[in-house]
């Protein structure tokens, strides 16, 4: 599995790195917005683990721009280990 990490502080972006690497997995890192869309335009991943306060764009913004080429599941948490809000126009948390 292939992972992107997608976080501006780079002491939390290390160490995620190295943990979900040391667990098997492929991981590259972003720190900005506009890093992550065109690692994520030139590389399959399956997963992203993104921040949602990235320094130059949000990461609601790079997670819209990346929705229409992924499953609309949509991601399983944020990097602060958040669940994702409901989308708007999901039926799912009304």
């Amino acid at each position: 599995m292939r992972l992107l990490v997608v976080e501006d502080d780079t002491d939390l972006a290390t160490a995620l790195v190295a943990g979900l690497t040391r667990a098997g997995y492929a991981v590259d890192a972003a720190g900005t917005g506009a890093e992550a869309l065109e690692k994520a335009r030139l590389t399959g991943y399956d997963l992203l683990v993104l921040d949602v306060n990235l320094p130059d764009v949000d990461g609601f913004t790079v997670c819209r721009a990346l929705a229409p080429r992924r499953d609309p599941a949509g991601p399983a948490a944020d990097s602060a280990g958040r669940p994702p809000r409901p989308h708007p126009r999901s039926r799912r948390g009304r």
